[in-house]
């Protein structure tokens, strides 16, 4: 009885599970980001809505495509970031406080990572805010292609 009970919880939280995350979602967008006629191959790519749609993003691939689930239909601002991925951008140094020494004999030990290069594309300031980005979509129910090819 009690496998049979454990069973269904099992079964119907499976079930539950297997629905779209967001029911007011219906749509997936598919795409290639380009700047002067060449893929953007590292950065984000992200659709904001109005209202209480927020905001969804995904990550360029190396050939400047992306993919991204679960969109709101209706009228999105587009922006794309590639700065986070700027080897020249300042980061925050944490040597010399407390632990910092063994904090660097640990990352020493630790074998690499084996790591793509990720080449750094640098793009118009104006595409990394909704505020000032050119970029729009209309997002409609369904599978889709949007590209986006920026300029100067």
């Amino acid at each position: 009885m009690i496998r049979q009970l454990a069973s269904s919880s099992l079964f119907l939280m499976l079930i539950a599970g297997c629905g779209p995350r967001n029911p007011d979602a219906p749509a997936s967008v598919t795409g290639h980001v380009n700047y002067k006629n060449a893929p953007v191959p590292a950065g984000y790519v992200t659709f904001h809505f109005t209202g209480n749609k927020g905001s969804l993003t995904a990550p360029l691939k190396a050939d400047g495509s992306y993919q991204i689930y679960d969109l709101p239909v209706g009228e999105a601002t587009v922006t794309v970031e590639t700065e986070s991925f700027n080897p020249k951008k300042k980061t925050m140094d944490y040597t010399g406080g407390k632990g910092a020494e063994d904090y660097a004999k640990r990352v020493a030990a630790e074998k690499p990572m084996k790591e793509t290069p990720v080449q750094y594309v640098q793009i118009p300031a104006k595409y990394a805010e909704a505020g000032t980005s050119p970029l729009r979509a209309t997002i409609v129910a369904g599978k889709q292609v949007k590209d986006f090819e920026l300029t100067d």
